[in-house]
């Protein structure tokens, strides 16, 4: 009766209280609802059963998402690709899921370098601080894709140009970020932006 407890939502089991339900909690859920079947009354059967019915199905799709979570990012979708925005405009745009267990360091690389760059510094090689402090300073910026390949992190944003005196003509747009691993540090080879 326990399982059935659980099962029914009266009792919040701890993987209940995760943003994400592991693979094993759907193999408990489909035992528990067995048990339930077999040890619950008449009256209680027919809900174990749909719960067995439906844990089935979320446990199969579970075990075939699992190879897909070792990249930064689960899902893109719907980005816009008809549009002569830009080049990366395709992968800055669309929803994207992210993997919370991804390794953030090369983000935060690249937030410093934005946070330096808001404030007219910059530690990059020449070429990139030249484009980027003189001509592509921004003041507000939001990290909206990303692809790893090997050593190398590409991240896309959401940007919002810097200099701009009233908020209502803020100029917005798009940029990347490309990082290189040496090492185990990351560092910036090159920026790029448009408004």
């Amino acid at each position: 009766m326990l399982a059935g407890t659980l099962l029914l939502g009266h009792v919040r089991p701890m993987w209940m209280e995760l943003d994400y339900v592991p693979a094993s909690a759907g193999l408990g859920l489909l035992v528990g609802a067995l048990v339930g079947l077999v040890a619950g009354s008449a009256r209680t059967r027919p809900r174990f059963l749909i719960v067995a019915l439906l844990a089935v199905p979320a446990l199969a799709a579970g075990v075939a998402f699992l190879p897909l979570t070792n990249g930064p990012v689960l899902l893109h979708v719907f980005g816009q690709g008809d549009c002569a925005c830009g080049d990366y405009h395709e992968k800055a745009t669309g929803i994207v899921i992210w993997n919370r267990y991804r390794e953030r360091l090369p983000e935060k690389v690249a937030h410093t370098f934005l946070v330096d760059l808001r404030a007219g510094r910059c530690s990059a090689e020449p070429a990139v601080c030249d484009y980027a402090v003189n001509r592509h300073r921004v003041s507000d910026w939001r990290l909206v894709n990303r692809h790893d390949a090997g050593d190398s992190v590409v991240l896309y944003f959401k940007l919002t140009k810097y200099g701009t005196a009233d908020a209502a003509y803020d100029l917005t747009g798009e940029g990347v970020i490309e990082l290189r691993r040496n090492g185990t540090a990351w560092a910036v080879r090159n920026y790029s932006a448009y408004f």
